[in-house]
Formats: structure tokens, sequence, C-alpha cells
């Protein structure tokens, strides 16, 4: 149950009503009279509802971004081990050779 404060914050501090749109230019939430005849009347504009499906979309996006991200990560440092260890049999088996001919 929202309490007072977001309350006051689904309305319109000059016109009092609920917000129902967000100015894109501004980033902020406006009311139909701030769209019309108020200081957003040419501004881009998103339905509050769109705008808020949008941002969650986008948020996904980044979320499964980092995921990859991360499993990438993740597939080279198993690689530059793998590299690594091998480098290190290559010496290791190199120096054996050497020792060998001595």
């Amino acid at each position: 149950m929202p309490n007072a404060n977001s309350k006051a914050q689904d309305n319109c501090p000059e016109h009092h009503m609920y917000t129902t749109i967000v100015c894109l230019d501004c980033k902020i939430r406006c009311c139909q009279k701030c769209l019309v005849k108020g200081l957003h009347k040419d501004h881009q504009i998103d339905i509050l509802g769109d705008f808020s499906a949008n941002v969650r979309s986008k948020e996904k996006e980044i979320k499964d971004l980092g995921d990859k991200a991360e499993f990438h990560h993740e597939c080279i440092k198993d690689y530059v081990q793998k590299f690594h260890n091998q480098a290190i049999l290559d010496v290791n088996n190199s120096y054996d050779k050497i020792i060998g001919l001595l």
C-alpha cells in the first residue's frame, strides 16, 4: 500500500493531477495539463506504463549481457589456464631433454 510520500510523488506538483506521462526530455513524470499547456508541451513524451515496461526490458537486456560477459570471461580464464599449464609442461619437457643430453 503506497504511503503519503509515494502518493504525493504520483501527483503533478503544479496541477495536483495524477501523473501518467513521462517527459523524456526532462526525465520526470508529468500530467496531461503539463503536456498540453505547460512546460512539457513541445517535449518528447512516453506513457508511464510503456516507459516502465521499456525500462524493465532494457534492464533484462543489460542483465543478459552481463551474464554472457561473465560466461565468456570464465571461458577465456579456463583457456588461459590450460595454455599456461601446457606452456609449463612444454618448458619442463624441454628442460628434461636438455638435461638428458648433458
